[in-house]
């Protein structure tokens, strides 16, 4: 091994902050490529400690006169929970997330309400809604595992337009849909206010790690209309070959910025509400940098797994992690357990 992928890292990092991470709330769908590999398992912590841990963060943060250190609740499966408007205002007041409502796996309303919920988000100064599409009815309803979500992602983004929410629309850019993107987006251009729209291949984590095969292609892109090749930023997505001549060119930036993720479950809120904050953050930084030393610099390998001919489109953070499982596969005496699960307690780098 040359050097390892801590290497990769800055000099100058930097700790934006930490999400304290709930899953509390059990989500509709079952998305075929949901990051969160073990989507199952539902937090019976209550939000209350959830929140209360968060305000020691806070009050650590001040402390060490740390001004810029965001402090965010960050909750799922599904973010549709009573307790909404209090993770919110908490947010707004000592985090980095923005005012942004995710509504996928939202559960079912009646458009009345869809109009009542949506004005409480108004309420909340709630902005924007996002909403995510994987094709046309029966391919988006098979992929959320919904019958009915399609034309419920609909009803939602007009009657949050009704009630002066703006719209972000992710649509998840698969081999098998190129052909159905054009009716899809001339269905959705028929709804106003959006704000924004992307496409965009799937994370390599959780369930979408099984679905390499449908992966979108250069190929795929390159035959989609030119009015709607806008739509994939090119500088974020690229093809495994182009990543590859981009990192040994030295194209891809170090990583210099660590946000903490602390997971908060029954097995470990006890402890983690009797331990120092900064305690808990040093743990963490040296159980990722003990990972990062075993594992090889993102060059070498691209150099030893990389497809040099590969025209599937990744992120390169996607395309790290991917090349990192088959070296864990080959070194199966470096123990990785729960270091890129997002159920877990980890590290991300940016």
């Amino acid at each position: 091994m040359d050097r390892s992928l801590w290497d990769e890292v800055g000099s100058d990092v930097t700790d934006i902050g930490i999400g304290i991470q709930w899953f509390g709330t059990p989500c509709r769908c079952r998305c075929r490529h949901c990051s969160l590999e073990s989507g199952s398992r539902v937090s019976t912590v209550s939000f209350d400690r959830v929140k209360a841990l968060a305000e020691r963060f806070v009050v650590w943060r001040d402390e060490q006169g740390l001004p810029d250190f965001a402090v965010d609740i960050i909750t799922g499966y599904s973010c549709d929970f009573p307790q909404l408007p209090e993770a919110k205002e908490f947010n707004a007041a000592h985090g980095a997330t923005s005012q942004f409502f995710p509504a996928n796996g939202m559960r079912f309303r009646s458009e009345g309400e869809l109009r009542e919920f949506f004005g409480s988000l108004v309420e909340m100064k709630i902005e924007t809604i996002g909403v995510t599409f994987y094709g046309l009815r029966e391919t988006h309803d098979a992929f959320c595992g919904g019958k009915g979500d399609f034309d419920y992602m609909l009803l939602m983004s007009r009657v949050a337009a009704d009630c002066g929410l703006e719209r972000v629309e992710t649509i998840f850019l698969t081999h098998s849909n190129t052909h159905e993107i054009p009716e899809l987006v001339g269905l959705l251009d028929g709804i106003p206010a959006r704000k924004g729209r992307s496409f965009c291949p799937w994370d390599y984590r959780g369930r979408g790690k099984s679905l390499e095969k449908d992966r979108a292609t250069m190929n795929d892109f390159e035959g989609m209309q030119a009015d709607l090749k806008r739509y994939l930023n090119l500088d974020r997505y690229a093809s495994e070959a182009e990543w590859i001549k981009r990192i040994q060119a030295g194209r891809v930036p170090q990583k210099t910025r660590r946000y903490y993720l602390l997971t908060i479950w029954e097995d470990n809120v006890d402890d983690l509400e009797s331990t120092d904050c900064g305690v808990m953050l040093q743990k963490l930084r040296e159980a990722d940098e003990l990972l990062h030393q075993a594992i090889p610099s993102l060059s070498t390998l691209a150099r030893d797994y990389g497809r040099k001919t590969g025209q599937k489109l990744y992120k390169v953070r996607d395309l790290e992690w991917k090349w990192i499982d088959l070296y864990l596969k080959a070194h199966p005496e470096i123990d990785a357990a729960g270091r890129f699960d997002d159920l877990d307690t980890v590290i991300l780098w940016h």
